[in-house]
């Protein structure tokens, strides 16, 4: 019922080929800006000659052909992941989450090394590269939302929120599994003070 109320709503895609084309084709900026409006002088004879006005596909910039050549290798990866039509989108949610493990865990491990080279503690690469790299976004999405909301109170909502889902959540879930993790071995979790 939903997929016939509104069209627009629907994300995702229903097949890998869509998905690998869609990473592959360099985008011309946003959806909303994918056409750009192009005046057209009127033939002669025509009502007082007035100017015609039709839309034409935006062509990329320079800028967006760099960035789509950066981001090629994480496209394709993404685009691994199966539609979200296959099992009522529940493959799309599972493959997905893994694929968000797997990822912290690989930025985990590539931040722990920095802090080898440099010669910090991995303590002090979380508290200031990883933490940084968590809240760059949040800090832009606010930046969006402010600008985009007449009083910017969904800014606000979402400094609040992130924070709070990342201190609840990313120490929460990490402390329970270490609980039960030390329960099921039949020792004690502890965690040095400092």
């Amino acid at each position: 019922m939903l997929k016939t109320a509104n069209a627009s709503f629907m994300l995702g895609t229903s097949s890998w080929r869509e998905q690998f084309i869609e990473a592959l084709t360099v985008s011309a900026g946003d959806e909303d800006d994918e056409t750009e409006l192009v005046v057209e002088e009127g033939e002669p004879g025509e009502a007082d000659g007035l100017a015609k006005q039709r839309s034409a596909p935006r062509q990329p910039s320079n800028s967006e052909y760099l960035m789509h050549f950066l981001s090629v290798p994480w496209k394709l990866l993404f685009a691994t992941i199966p539609p979200t039509d296959y099992w009522g989108g529940w493959a799309c949610f599972t493959v997905s989450i893994l694929m968000i493990g797997l990822l912290t865990a690989i930025i985990g491990d590539v931040a722990s090394q920095f802090g080898c080279w440099v010669g910090l503690k991995d303590a002090v690469t979380a508290i200031s590269f990883v933490a940084l790299g968590t809240s760059v976004p949040d800090t832009f999405a606010s930046k969006v939302s402010a600008v985009q909301d007449k009083f910017a109170d969904n800014s606000i909502g979402n400094v609040t929120g992130s924070n709070a889902v990342n201190v609840f959540l990313g120490i929460g879930i990490a402390w329970t599994l270490a609980a039960v993790y030390h329960w099921f071995k039949g020792s004690v979790f502890r965690v040095d003070p400092g």
